[in-house]
């Protein structure tokens, strides 16, 4: 007499019970606090800083070229001082007119 295995009776009886420790298994995955919906806020977020240091990488390079040309152009330096600071020379007179801004 053959015998019968008794391997697809196992998977029947253990079918209802893996399909729901998978389904678990799922949700703690996806949902957990380090799951993968934590994990794809973090690249989010990790993409934005990126994004925001190399801003901040041109913006200091931008800079670091304006203090190079002010130490070293004279004339761009006076430019600078009468422009913004509203700076003259000691035989010079400032006029300001109505309604501008020196």
């Amino acid at each position: 007499m053959a015998q019968k295995s008794a391997s697809p009776n196992i998977l029947v009886r253990t079918g209802p019970l893996a399909w729901l420790a998978a389904i678990a298994l799922s949700f703690y995955i996806v949902f957990a606090p380090s799951g993968y919906l934590d994990f794809r806020e973090t690249q989010l977020e990790r993409r934005a800083l990126d994004l925001k240091i190399a801003e901040l990488e041109a913006e200091n390079r931008r800079l670091e070229r304006e203090i190079a040309r002010i130490a070293n152009d004279r004339d761009y330096l006076e430019q600078i001082a009468r422009e913004k600071l509203g700076m003259v020379f000691p035989d010079e007179r400032l006029v300001i007119m109505p309604g501008n801004k020196p």
